[in-house]
This record gives structure tokens, sequence and C-alpha cells, in this order.
């Protein structure tokens, strides 16, 4: 799996967006943002204040690992491996058994974004074999490239940005042959949840990759939401 370094110029442009959400935070009601932030204890959401609490707390776990990007020790703050697994398994894919890290990834688009990774490392043999890997990316906008374009870089050209029907924002995505996976992202107000599979290739693969993309992705924001 390839792990991106993160510039130093990319980290100064992270420590300010953190700054600047956590600026918008404080200035925010008390109640308003706590109600957000335990929404753990809730049916998960993707409404706007959910997409506002992940965004801040993606910037916070962006802004404290950004220093060694692929030597992240702290668990994901996405998704355990064990849902991950279970929700594999939930589409109708064997999950595979490989072990799960975390880490942040730069992607070369516009002025160069981040994400933040879990999940097993696609380059490997699948483990058992015929099994089907994940990874779960969460990435913000940096304002110079819109979903448009990240969805291009992350599933090729021609791809189809629709409406969300489930999710509310938009999403696109498709299978892929190189490399061999098959990807599904979700936008809203900047905030992208991919989710990426790569095992046996059926007819279904596609609709099994949006399947996940809306099974996990209000948890996703819920947790990045909790990250303090």
């Amino acid at each position: 799996m390839r792990r991106g370094r993160v510039s130093g110029r990319l980290a100064v442009a992270v420590r300010r967006l953190a700054a600047g959400l956590v600026a918008v935070a404080a200035v925010s009601s008390a109640g308003q943002v706590a109600a957000v932030v335990v929404a753990g204890s809730r049916a998960p959401t993707t409404s706007g204040d959910a997409v506002r609490a992940a965004k801040l707390g993606w910037t916070r776990f962006v802004a404290g690992n950004v220093v060694a990007p692929t030597a992240v020790s702290e668990p994901c703050p996405m998704l355990s491996a064990e849902a991950a697994s279970a929700a594999v398994a939930d589409v109708g894919a064997v999950p595979s058994a490989l072990p799960s890290g975390v880490w942040l990834d730069r992607r070369s688009v516009g002025a160069g974004i981040i994400s933040i990774a879990c999940g097993v490392d696609l380059a490997d043999a699948s483990e058992p074999a015929g099994s089907t890997g994940l990874v779960v990316e969460a990435t913000i906008l940096d304002g110079q490239v819109g979903f448009a374009a990240y969805a291009e870089h992350i599933a090729g050209r021609d791809v189809e940005v629709a409406a969300a029907p489930v999710l509310g924002g938009e999403q696109a995505g498709r299978c892929r042959n190189d490399p061999t996976m098959c990807v599904a992202s979700w936008h809203s107000d900047g905030l992208v949840v991919t989710v990426k599979l790569d095992g046996p290739r059926s007819e279904a693969s596609e609709s099994q990759a949006f399947q996940l993309l809306e099974a996990v992705a209000p948890t996703v924001l819920t947790n990045l939401a909790a990250v303090s």
C-alpha cells in the first residue's frame, strides 16, 4: 500500500485549518457543540451539524499525527477493525483477516490534500484467499478542488457524480481495473468519506461498495466528532 508523505507546507496548512475550526467551535453555542459531540449515544446521522463536528475531529486527528503520517499509533478514529469486518460481511463478502492499520495519505489533487485512512493493506495478497479487504478514508477538500475532481482522482475519468439518495449530499464511485478495486465516495460540505473494496469481482461489486458506504458513513462522522 502506498502511504504518502506530508510536506512541511501542507503540515502548516493543516495546523492553520485546525486553528480555524477550533475558533469556529469556540464561538458556537456550547449547547449545540455538545449535542453533536455526544451523538454517539444516538442513531448516527449525516446532518449538517454532524458533518461540521466530524470536520473538527478530523482536523484534530490530522494535526496530532501530521509529523509522522505513516506511523500513526492511535486507533482508527473512524471505524474499528471489528466494525469494518462486520460491514464487509453485511454486504455479502468475506472480510479479510489481514491486520488493520491507520495512516495519513497525501493526495496530489489541487494544492495537495490529506486523507485519514484505516484498513488493511490492499497491496497484500488476500487472507484467506478470496476474501475482501476494506480501506475507509476521510478527507477535507481544500477549497481549490471540488468533489468532481476528487472523484475523478479516486475513481478514474468520466466517473459520474450524482445526488446521494440515502446520505444526502453527493456521491460517486465505480469498480476500477487499475488499481483493481471498487471505490465509492460521499461528499457533504467539503468532507469526503470513501470506501475501497478489493476482492473477488462480480456484477454486484459496485453496488456492494455503495451499500457499504451508506452503512459506515454515518458512524464515521459520529466517531470523528468524538476525537478530542
